[in-house]
């Protein structure tokens, strides 16, 4: 099978793409975005240094298996303007979107032809946005923490659920970034199945219900005072147990 992949450019994007193609031939389109770590205040920076440095903890770089990839590097945004090279999508049997730009028509209609997947960090429909597994631990929702596999939707993260991914709980060594980024890991683990049998995964898929939204973020919802309210709470890692009816 070939697999299609629309992402950012960070470690964790590169590492969907380097797992996959153990068993499928990869093509992704990585979306590059221009740093601006002079906007952020030092509290905002120590923090995102702290996710990069657990993320490279989670996904160190690995060999790659198959060398049938082909990775294209474009700027963000650009990939809906329906560049040239978007046409090799239209070979593939399922197309990823992980953490690109939200795909807007032309483009959307255009791989619709595809299966198109979207990999959501966050329980939907409770959580929706930017950030959700963040917002979930900050609500003392950590039952909410993890991805939904879904089909892509025009409007966002509303797709029909495929599988929800949870992260395993170390209650010992808690850690919430640590935890969050296991939950990106999980996702990972569950997609060689879920594209072997696609086809029976969609036709199963169910309608989300809007009415169990929770929070609906932004990204400029997450600033210092937010971060600062965040290290003051206490997690409840109790409520873990509240996801058992969620079947995973």
């Amino acid at each position: 099978m070939k697999i299609g992949i629309i992402s950012g450019s960070s470690l964790r994007h590169t590492a969907l793409a380097s797992f996959l193609n153990k068993e499928f031939e990869i093509i992704q389109f990585s979306e590059i975005v221009r740093k601006k770590n002079n906007l952020q205040n030092k509290r905002i920076q120590e923090y995102f240094k702290r996710v990069n440095l657990t993320e490279k903890k989670i996904f160190t770089d690995s060999d790659w298996s198959n060398k049938n990839y082909k990775k294209i590097s474009l700027p963000k945004g650009e990939i809906n303007k329906v560049p040239k090279e978007v046409e090799l999508l239209l070979d593939c049997d399922v197309v990823l979107i992980f953490g690109s730009s939200i795909i807007k028509d032309p483009l959307y209609s255009l791989l619709s032809q595809n299966k198109l997947i979207n990999l959501h960090m966050g329980i939907s429909p409770e959580y929706t946005g930017a950030a959700c597994n963040f917002w979930a631990l900050y609500d003392n929702n950590i039952q909410f923490v993890g991805g939904t596999i879904q089909t892509l939707s025009k409007k966002l993260d509303l797709g029909k659920t495929i599988k929800y991914c949870f992260p395993e709980l170390d209650i010992q060594n808690f850690d919430p970034v640590d935890f969050s980024m296991r939950a990106v890991r999980e996702t990972f683990l569950n997609l060689p199945m879920v594209i072997d049998k696609i086809d029976e995964y969609i036709g199963n898929a169910i309608k989300v219900d809007k009415s169990r939204l929770i929070r609906n973020s932004k990204i400029t919802d997450f600033d210092e005072k937010t971060l600062e309210e965040f290290y003051k709470k206490k997690i409840n890692l109790n409520n873990i147990e509240k996801r058992n009816f969620y079947p995973s």
